[in-house]
């Protein structure tokens, strides 16, 4: 299975896993515990409604940078109620992180 998992950049040289989904800078996207790519997020700081996701440009972006990918779920500490659906309704599993990225994806990959 294909995982994103949200970034954020903490330094220059460092990432760490973002706080909210919808904030993050990047998404890394993990296969057998390991990163395969890392991609920006084309929605960052963005704030819209659910209605406003159904037609919106950037979330239809991101549903298919992370489709381009072939990610099948996404790992996240913190999510919007409206892009937590929109991202169900396009066929992701969410799955809330552990505190600990390690241990989540023991769990999962």
């Amino acid at each position: 299975m294909r995982l994103a998992v949200p970034l954020e950049y903490e330094f220059a040289d460092r990432l760490k896993v973002s706080n909210h989904f919808g904030r993050s800078d990047a998404f890394a996207i993990f296969e057998d515990s390991k990163i395969v790519q890392i991609v920006a997020n084309p929605i960052r700081g963005i704030r819209v409604s659910l209605s406003e996701c159904r037609r919106w440009k950037n979330a239809g972006e991101l549903v298919d940078v992370l489709r381009k990918y072939k990610v099948e779920a996404l790992a996240v500490k913190r999510i919007g109620k409206h892009m937590k659906k929109f991202m169900e309704e396009a066929g992701f599993r969410i799955i809330q992180m552990d505190t600990d990225l390690e241990n989540t994806l023991k769990g999962l990959l």
